[in-house]
């Protein structure tokens, strides 16, 4: 299976919330636990399915997401750089 890391970028492949980015904030066997800053804070992740989320490359550097704040600006920051480089492939 894949590994998957706390910090990690992830983006979710089944459900109400498919293609929704998230961070992984901790994993609970075959489960992830997934915060956004938004609806879903650090303090009350989602839980899900590990075989429902699709893994990025993208890890977040310790201290780059403490807050519900930055996790939000990180999440923003990885999608604007995402779709940035989509439009010009």
């Amino acid at each position: 299976p894949m590994e998957l890391v706390k910090g990690q970028i992830v983006t979710s492949r089944a459900g109400r919330d498919v293609t929704h980015v998230y961070m992984v904030a901790g994993l609970e066997g075959d489960r992830v636990l997934l915060a956004d800053g938004a609806k879903r804070p650090l303090n009350e992740p989602k839980r899900k399915n590990i075989r429902h989320i699709a893994p990025t490359r993208t890890v977040l550097a310790a201290g780059e997401a403490e807050t519900d704040l930055q996790l939000k600006k990180a999440i923003a920051a990885y999608i604007k750089k995402r779709d940035g480089i989509q439009e010009g492939g």
